[in-house]
């Protein structure tokens, strides 16, 4: 039975939103086992499950008001893509060695998010955590977002992850770049919670300056659920705080908001 059958089936999963969170395991070993993933779940990751089933190809978990696909797939991911995507991931230095061993997949979809972003990447987490620890696996890869993370790296971010202390390297891409003697740095993945994406540009901090004051105010805006708007203040302190404008994006399609820093 192939995956569109599985989903076509009488009892089909029908989606509320036109949005998908997508991600995907790499394993070293294409074997996963399914009912340590569950066991994993609802004892380690305290989830609780509503069903699951199972077919030949993949299963469906229905955890509260959601529905994920889980579907091992034997080979590996095509054309060099996450070879393209491991030049620009800085936290996996050999990731383009290591994940050439790569000899399956896991593709992991939450097929009718759109309700609330936060509690719906947080659930997506949990169960990628539950796959990695069950699988003989490298690591997370995430397309859309330019994710690319060892599978420790992966798991140690999650730990603790709540509403209020958010996993953001496993959900966010920061993005660095050199330009002359200036640095700058941009966000991609913030329009999937549904937040304009940023950018610092040509700053004379460091990349670790950049890095951190970026990484609070995404942390911010996401927690507290803020639209930063242009001519606003943002910082860290009363005593430190930095103009946002809002223009064409440097490294970013689109618009995105510029703090200056």
């Amino acid at each position: 039975m192939g995956i569109l059958s599985f989903l076509n089936r009488e009892k089909r999963i029908e989606s509320s939103t036109s949005a998908i969170i997508l991600g995907i395991v790499l394993l070293k070993e294409a074997t996963m086992v399914l009912d340590e993933v569950l066991w994993l779940l609802q004892s380690e990751f305290k989830t609780k499950m509503v069903e699951h089933e199972r077919g030949e190809e993949m299963m469906v978990l229905t955890i509260a008001d959601y529905q994920i696909v889980i579907a091992p797939i034997c080979g590996n991911i095509p054309d060099d893509e996450v070879n393209e995507i491991a030049r620009y991931n800085y936290y996996w230095p050999n990731a383009i060695e290591e994940t050439a061993e790569h000899n399956g997949h896991i593709i992991i979809s939450l097929i009718n998010a759109g309700k609330n972003a936060l509690k719906e990447n947080l659930l997506f987490s949990k169960v990628v955590c539950a796959i990695l620890k069950s699988s003989n696996s490298l690591g997370f890869y995430m397309g859309g977002r330019t994710l690319l993370l060892e599978k420790d790296f992966y798991l140690n971010n999650a730990i603790g992850a709540s509403e209020d202390r958010l996993p953001l390297y496993n959900w966010i891409y920061f993005g660095l770049r050199q330009l002359g003697t200036k640095q700058s740095i941009y966000t991609y993945g913030l329009s999937d919670f549904g937040k304009q994406e940023m950018e610092i540009i040509n700053s004379e901090k460091t990349f670790e300056e950049l890095n951190a004051l970026m990484y609070n105010i995404v942390h911010y805006v996401l927690v507290s659920n803020v639209h930063l708007k242009s001519g606003e203040m943002v910082g860290l302190s009363w005593n430190e705080k930095f103009t946002i404008s809002k223009s064409k994006g440097k490294f970013v399609h689109g618009t995105t908001l510029k703090i200056s820093y």
